[in-house]
């Protein structure tokens, strides 16, 4: 009994004595060596991938689809044929409106016959007036019939040139049975089938939509980006565009456009302001309608000393300091900083490279106090 006595007694003394060696060993931290790399600033804004040039094809006149060659996803050729809605109206239409206008013509021709002979019937009586063999009510007469002769050929030329404006506008209708595409590019949206009506639009009522053409070749991410951060923004800048179905893929991208106003979604106290951005290559695997995020660069610094932005500190007067390893003690030391990222800031005073620093853990360093004895691991 005495000698496991004597060995649990052992064991204590062993384990004050390691717990008294740890605490002369001083508080064990996370350090990290100052370096020297780029810092980027960024501003972040998420969103969606959108064509930059979209066309909504719609129909210019009422009918029925009876053929539609396209499906969705299908990539076309400007010029190619899209839709063609049913053209026996319209094609009765324009026969009808020949018919009419060869009519009129022949009319007109009858009454310019007419008026040529009234003007020689005219001119004649005319020399007779002077002569005085014949009576003033008389030449009047020839007159006004040759004065009414003139007015029926001018009615008759504007009826017809309405007439052509009619059969112009049937014309026009008819080519409208047929719909092509405008650009090339990929039909992204298909929103009618065979046998459906179409209408045309109005002020009121903006028409049929057939489906939507959107050029591939050229796409952009539309985001989101906070009042604050917008300020920063400028066109041209660099970005890296993050989308949810490319895991590890990073895209470059260029802001094209700073929308000049801003928008305040419903149930949301802060205003955002849209931002297109640019791809700068082309993936056939990126489509319409993907979300993604941009980080927009706003500020970079080339070969600037850098440390883990949670080895920053900041006393209640706002200066800035970290904890500067030495001789495993802890020495509070102020720093200048400069652009920072979601895990770095950039160091411009205070620190020199390879010097080491405190990073944690935060329950430690929150209570980490200059002379502090330390204890660490070499990275």
């Amino acid at each position: 009994m005495k000698k496991y006595l004597i060995i649990a007694g052992v064991i204590i003394l062993f384990v004050i004595a390691g717990v008294l060696k740890n605490r002369d060993n001083g508080k064990f931290v996370k350090v990290k060596k100052v370096e020297k790399k780029d810092i980027s600033e960024t501003i972040s804004g998420t969103g969606t991938v959108k064509p930059v040039k979209t066309v909504t094809v719609m129909s210019e006149i009422m009918g029925k689809i009876v053929e539609l060659p396209v499906k969705e996803g299908d990539f076309v050729k400007k010029g190619d044929l899209l839709c063609r809605i049913d053209d026996k109206n319209y094609k009765s239409e324009v026969s009808r409106l020949k018919a009419e206008l060869k009519k009129q013509k022949l009319v007109l021709e009858q009454l310019k016959i007419d008026l040529k002979q009234s003007e020689k019937d005219f001119k004649r009586k005319l020399k007779l007036f002077k002569s005085g063999i014949l009576s003033k009510e008389e030449f009047e007469n020839a007159k006004n019939q040759f004065e009414s002769k003139k007015l029926n050929v001018s009615q008759q030329e504007f009826y017809i040139k309405q007439a052509n404006a009619n059969l112009a506008k049937a014309l026009e209708n008819l080519s409208k049975t047929k719909i092509v595409a405008p650009i090339d590019g990929k039909v992204t949206s298909l929103r009618k089938e065979v046998g459906e009506q179409v209408i045309q639009g109005t002020i009121n009522n903006p028409g049929s939509i057939i489906m939507v053409l959107s050029d591939m070749n050229k796409l952009e991410l539309e985001v989101d980006v906070n009042e604050v951060d917008s300020v920063l923004l400028k066109k041209g800048m660099e970005a890296d565009i993050h989308l949810d179905a490319f895991d590890n893929k990073v895209f470059k991208g260029i802001v094209k456009q700073i929308s000049e106003s801003a928008e305040k979604p419903a149930g949301r106290d802060v205003s955002l302001f849209k931002v297109k951005i640019d791809f700068e290559e082309i993936n056939p695997k990126i489509k319409p309608g993907m979300s993604g995020r941009a980080e927009i660069k706003v500020r970079e610094s080339k070969n600037a000393l850098i440390i883990p932005i949670e080895a920053v500190r900041k006393e209640e007067s706002g200066k800035e300091y970290c904890f500067k390893v030495k001789n495993k003690i802890a020495k509070k030391t102020y720093i200048k900083t400069g652009i920072s990222n979601d895990f770095y800031v950039e160091v411009k005073e205070g620190l020199s490279e390879n010097d080491t620093v405190v990073t944690g853990p935060y329950r430690v360093l929150k209570t980490l106090k200059n002379g502090d004895k330390i204890n660490f691991k070499n990275e």
